[in-house]
C-alpha cells in the first residue's frame, strides 16, 4: 500500500536508513483492516482466483500464510505466478508457482530477496477443488488476506502517520 523507501532521509538532524523507514511504516498499518480468506485443501478454486484478481487483474499482491519449514509459518505478499494446467473431461490439474518477498534484509535494507513455492490442484466444472500433494502442510497456504486501509483498532498511538510520511517524503 506504500512505496518502498530507497534511500536514507534525514529530519531534523536525525537520518532514517531505508530499515526505519520501513520499519515505521509497517507500524503504521498495525491494527490495519483487511479482507482475509480461509483456505483448506478444498478451496483450490478460491485461491487460483483470489491470484487471478487481485495479481492478474488488479495488479496488487496477496498475502499468504506460507510455511517455511515444519516450525515456522510466515505471511508473505505473493506478487507474481505462472500457472499451467491440462484438462481431461471434467477436470482442469494446475501447477501455479508463486513468487513472494521473504523477511531475510541486510543491515542496509538493500535485500528484501523473492523466493517461491509450487502449489498443485484441480478444479471440476462442477466448482469443487482440491490441492493435490497428499495432506503436506506445504501443498497449500492456510490463508490469504489483503490490507484495505491503514487505520484499526490496535494502531499505536506513538507513531503518527503523517509524521512517517514527512520522513520518507512519499517517494
Amino acid at each position: 500500500m506504500e512505496a518502498e523507501p530507497t534511500t536514507s532521509r534525514t529530519l531534523n538532524g536525525v537520518t532514517f536508513d531505508r530499515n526505519d523507514q520501513k520499519g515505521l511504516l509497517t507500524e503504521t498499518y498495525m491494527g490495519y483492516t483487511n479482507q482475509f480468506w480461509e483456505v483448506d485443501k478444498y478451496s483450490a478454486k478460491s485461491f487460483r482466483d483470489k491470484l487471478r484478481e487481485y495479481i492478474k487483474t488488479k495488479g496488487q499482491p496477496i498475502i499468504a500464510d506460507i510455511y517455511q519449514d515444519s516450525t515456522q509459518v510466515w505471511n508473505h505478499p505473493m506478487y507474481k505466478y505462472e500457472m499451467s494446467w491440462t484438462t481431461s473431461g471434467d477436470r482442469t490439474d494446475y501447477v501455479t508457482k508463486i513468487w513472494y518477498k521473504t523477511d531475510w534484509w541486510t543491515f542496509d535494507g538493500s535485500a528484501s530477496p523473492d523466493a517461491y513455492i509450487t502449489y498443485k490442484y484441480y478444479i471440476k466444472t462442477d466448482g469443487t477443488s482440491e490441492f493435490t500433494t497428499n495432506n503436506d502442510p506445504y501443498s497449500y497456504p492456510d490463508f490469504l488476506w489483503s490490507p484495505t486501509s491503514r487505520t484499526g483498532s490496535r494502531a499505536n498511538p506513538n507513531v503518527g502517520y503523517d509524521v512517517v510520511k514527512a520522513i520518507i517524503k512519499e517517494y
